[in-house]
């Protein structure tokens, strides 16, 4: 089965064209590396095939979900780890988390808390929950930006867990 498949995916911001046309196939287990200069559209196509852009034409799916037609379900599979921190500074990690759970529409209260506890006890951090995120120790604070993305329930598509098995495989952007 396909993780990822996009059709003609093209992203404009006005008249500049960030993305155009993108085509590629990813399956299942498979590792894959955005590659190019700054500006050749790796951030934005990231941000449509995780569904916090939508793409100006074209479209992709994600395990089989539409990110036109079901953004909330390929929400619900995916898990972005950005290159800059997300931890908002003056919020405690559990705030942070509960932020993120929220967001990504995770549901009730209840379900929310068990899963901020299993994570956090998961990367050890449960005891520091109640310190702000800036005031976590580096390595710490790596691990809590971890939790949002889910991994331990992820399905693998993005990026979740990689079977290296495979081996790497690198699309090239270019502008």
């Amino acid at each position: 089965m396909s993780a990822i498949v996009a059709q003609s995916l093209t992203k404009k911001f006005n008249s500049f064209t960030a993305v155009n046309g993108l085509s590629l196939e990813v399956q299942e287990g498979e590792v894959f590396g955005l590659l190019g200069p700054n500006g050749a559209g790796k951030t934005t196509t990231i941000r449509m095939l995780t569904c916090i852009i939508s793409p100006t034409s074209g479209t992709a799916e994600i395990l089989g979900k539409d990110i036109n037609r079901d953004p909330s379900a390929v929400r619900a599979l995916v898990g972005v780890q950005t290159e800059s921190p997300s931890l908002y500074e003056r919020l405690t990690a559990s705030e942070n988390l509960e932020f993120f759970a929220k967001a990504y529409g995770m549901g009730n209260a209840a379900r929310i808390h068990s899963r901020i506890r299993e994570l956090l006890e998961f990367f050890d951090l449960w005891e520091r929950r109640g310190g702000e995120g800036l005031r976590l120790l580096q390595g710490h604070e790596a691990k809590a930006r971890h939790c949002p993305g889910d991994h331990s329930r992820s399905s693998g598509a993005l990026p979740g867990r990689a079977d290296v098995r495979a081996g790497p495989r690198v699309v090239e952007a270019n502008p």
